[in-house]
């Protein structure tokens, strides 16, 4: 008898961590769930190759050959929802494995306290999980990462190298704009693996390759990609006949059909003025500035901590590399997409930063003095503002701001 239970302790050991998070994600999911897909995520489940080699077509091709060619929408919601449950449990997964990565005590307990504070921010992977966002192209993006992280982490290959880059190429195939926001999560990841191996000749090699691979594939498609049918009316009476899924007629138009800035032009000033910086601004230094001072100080001890270090230079080019982000808050205006993207960027720069296991980066967070901080007003403000913001939702991760902003305009 105490040899089966300490059989089943060591497993719970095991999968402690993974199984408290699969729990936590797949419970916000059930009782958020969504119960339809905006028309303009809705409309890329329609849009397949059959049309031209087009961007975004990849999923809609395969969702096609899965459903054997029903372009329903009941297919589309479970083509998401399983997703979505890949999703759950490779983050589970991954987080499990990072906490475990660093050695047992204040080291782990801080990897530990980040996990937490990032599931339950807006800008965590719960934002897929809401109506206005689900079934998005992230979705597909943020499984293939995870899975190019989980396959490159610890033994590292030139092989893997290979397998990511085309795995990257895909993701490129299922949104184009992979390489400004995505990519860079799995770009640090990337960095680092290369540091820790003293950048190996073959590793370099298939780093390079992976860079060449996702650039020629973004090119083509951004710029060489073409559509079989001229007219914009043409092609929505085509999608429409092929499925139930509402179409939206404007996300057509505005995808493949406005090449001029005349055509972007009313929208994007609108957008950019009343939408992207106000909600910007009102996100970063209202709604999660607790958080914000918190990751300012650990990236500042980090820095001064290793300064004159490789790792120090690393650390610049991992923050360097966010800049490739502006042009998507500046010329688009899905910025809560983008700043969750960001978000998570920096997340990965922090968990890379504590795997390193340097002690003194960690005096930010004192963890013999958090029951005097949780019992004080001032901290269970900032402890209710999170939730309560993290809770909402309501659109990406601007929540409050969004939710004025269409009562306004109403």
């Amino acid at each position: 008898m105490d040899k089966i239970l300490k059989q089943i302790k060591n497993t719970w050991n095991e999968i402690s961590y993974e199984t408290c998070i699969f729990l936590y994600l797949f419970l916000r999911f059930i009782i958020f769930m969504p119960t339809k897909m905006l028309t303009w995520v809705s409309t890329y489940y329609a849009c397949n190759y059959s049309y031209g080699i087009i961007p975004r077509g990849f999923i809609g091709t395969i969702f096609k050959l899965v459903t054997g060619g029903d372009i329903s929408s009941i297919n589309a919601h479970s083509f998401a929802f399983v997703g979505i449950y890949i999703l759950i449990i490779l983050i589970s997964i991954l987080v499990g494995k990072m906490i475990r990565t660093v050695e047992e005590g204040t080291k782990r307990k801080t990897m530990f306290v980040l996990a937490i504070i990032y599931f339950f921010m807006p800008f965590s992977i719960c934002y897929l999980f809401d109506e206005e966002n689900f079934g998005r192209f992230d979705l597909y993006l943020y499984i293939i990462t995870i899975v190019q992280i989980l396959l490159i982490f610890k033994k590292p290959t030139f092989l893997k190298m290979i397998v990511c880059g085309v795995l990257s190429c895909i993701c490129v195939m299922i949104h184009e704009a992979y390489v400004l926001y995505i990519f860079p999560i799995f770009f640090v990841v990337l960095l680092y693996i290369l540091y820790k191996n003293k950048f190996t000749k073959m590793l370099t090699l298939g780093s390079i390759l992976i860079l060449l691979m996702i650039f020629v594939t973004t090119v083509y498609f951004n710029f060489f990609t073409t559509i079989n049918i001229d007219n914009s009316n043409e092609y929505i009476s085509q999608l429409r006949k092929s499925t139930d899924l509402k179409i939206n007629e404007y996300c057509i138009q505005y995808e493949y059909y406005m090449h001029s800035i005349s055509d972007h032009k009313e929208y994007f000033i609108d957008r950019l003025i009343t939408y992207n910086i106000c909600g910007l601004l009102i996100v970063i230094f209202i709604l999660i500035l607790p958080i914000n001072i918190v990751i300012f100080k650990f990236i500042k001890n980090a820095l001064k901590e290793y300064k004159r270090k490789l790792f120090y230079y690393i650390i610049i080019v991992m923050l360097i590399s966010t800049v490739v982000y502006i042009p998507l808050f500046v010329f688009t205006s899905d910025w809560g997409r983008w700043l969750a993207s960001v978000y998570n960027c920096i997340i990965a720069i922090m968990s890379i930063i504590l795997i390193e296991n340097n002690e003194n980066i960690l005096e930010i967070i004192k963890f013999e003095k958090t029951n005097k901080y949780v019992c004080t007003p001032k901290y269970f403000l900032i402890a209710s503002i999170i939730f309560f913001t993290s809770s909402l939702g309501v659109f990406q991760t601007a929540g409050i701001y969004n939710w004025l902003y269409g009562i306004l305009k109403k």
